[in-house]
């Protein structure tokens, strides 16, 4: 009976070890495998937040030397002698490629800003009308800097024709398409105030 006894405890001990053991061996499969899972999302989400951050860094570089043009004009008649005088700036961040430029009078393609001119001067009456004009234009791939400016035209008349000219002008369309280093792209027209981004300046 003793000997009965010690064996039944013994057993139970045995049992009971046993059970710890698996208990124990569960235990520290959990831990690894919780470890495990928490080292992935870790580095998961490193990785996102590293992207993210490779992204913001993009974003920042693109803002950095973006370009924002913008199309100006400007008639001065508190004189007897008056100017009038049309030009795109970039206040933006970046240098600007232009790609493309058009301009149109009353829906139709014109092929300078003289033509403005000539438009005011149907049926004018003075012929002895003194008249300073400059004008330059626009080639693909030219580049206007942060800051930069460029005067299409610049005439300086008796404010009465300035007038005239202003009111041709009024009708006249200037759209312009240009680009940044990193070939984004908008499209901005003389009756914008702000450019459209677009996908390119191919038409």
């Amino acid at each position: 009976m003793e000997f009965y006894g010690l064996a039944n405890c013994n057993g139970k001990e045995l049992i009971l070890g046993f059970n710890m053991k698996i208990k124990l061996e569960v235990l520290v499969s959990l831990t690894a495998m919780v470890t495990a899972i928490a080292a992935v999302v870790v580095a998961i989400v490193q990785t996102q937040v590293m992207r993210e951050e490779a992204e913001l860094e993009r974003t920042h570089t693109r803002l950095s030397v973006r370009p924002f043009i913008v199309i100006n004009s400007h008639t001065d008649t508190t004189n007897s002698q008056g100017s009038f005088s049309i030009e795109i700036k970039n206040e933006g961040l970046g240098p600007a490629v232009i790609e493309s430029f058009l301009l149109e009078l009353e829906k139709k393609k014109i092929s300078g800003w003289r033509a403005l001119v000539d438009a005011a001067k149907k049926n004018e009456k003075n012929n002895q009308l003194s008249l300073k004009i400059s004008e330059s234009t626009i080639n693909k791939g030219m580049l206007l800097p942060a800051g930069g400016h460029r005067q299409f035209l610049r005439l300086e008349a008796d404010v009465e024709f300035i007038k005239r000219v202003k009111n041709v002008g009024d009708k006249a369309l200037l759209s312009l398409c240009y680009c940044s280093l990193y070939e984004e792209c908008w499209a901005i027209t003389s009756e914008m105030e702000r450019p459209d981004r677009v996908m390119s300046c191919e038409q």
